[in-house]
């Protein structure tokens, strides 16, 4: 109804605050994308420092009344200014960090093998499992290259993905990092809508992440 009047500015006052965690995770989707179509300025309170990490260009902390960091949150995560904004933004502000960081900067090339090839297409790899893709290169499954039995086809070490375990571009790394975490794997495909295999993100990429942050 607020935007039906289009308005230069609009306040959103706390407008997740009383629903569940999952309706308001998809709020948030929802007003990321209307706002992405939009490009409003929108002044939006919240408590939940999550939150405002997640879906603002610049965040204004605020303690009686007055503001006492006003930057962008990668700025707020990195340098807070004052005690209480470090202590308002938590001790996991790496893993904040991480959820501000597309997939799509830090995916890394790696070997693949066309699935109705032969065996022959691993020469002399040294990885011990790689992705396999169809012949217009998309992603259906992965095979265990060190424990497969060679005689067989390929088809039959195929391990098919579960549809969490796959990121699109704009996954972040932080939810990267939390499927790994789930299904205890070290790497993760992402493929563009289509299913068009684009590489891979590994949990040594997300360490050199947080390395680098501790040294900032």
């Amino acid at each position: 109804r607020a935007l039906a009047a289009d308005p230069p500015i609009i306040l959103m006052d706390e407008p997740f605050g009383a629903v569940d965690p999952l309706t308001r995770v998809r709020l948030q989707d929802e007003f990321a994308r209307i706002q992405e179509e939009l490009h409003k300025t929108i002044v939006f309170v919240t408590h939940d420092i999550d939150e405002a990490i997640r879906l603002a260009d610049r965040i204004a902390v605020m303690k009686a009344g007055r503001i006492l960091q006003l930057d962008t949150p990668e700025e707020i995560l990195a340098r807070p200014k004052e005690k209480f904004v470090h202590d308002f933004i938590g001790s996991d502000r790496a893993l904040k960090r991480l959820s501000r960081i597309p997939v799509m900067e830090y995916i890394e090339k790696c070997e693949t093998i066309e699935i109705d090839g032969g065996w022959d297409q691993l020469g002399m790899t040294k990885e011990e499992f790689i992705w396999a893709l169809d012949e217009d290169r998309k992603l259906v499954g992965w095979v265990d290259v060190s424990h497969s039995n060679r005689e067989l086809p390929l088809r039959e070490a195929l391990t098919e993905m579960l549809e969490e375990e796959i990121l699109s571009p704009d996954s972040t790394v932080k939810e990267a990092l939390s499927r790994m975490l789930e299904s205890g794997t070290v790497a993760l495909p992402v493929v563009e809508r289509s299913g068009r295999f684009l590489g891979q993100i590994s949990l040594s990429k997300i360490q050199e992440l947080t390395r680098s942050d501790r040294e900032e």
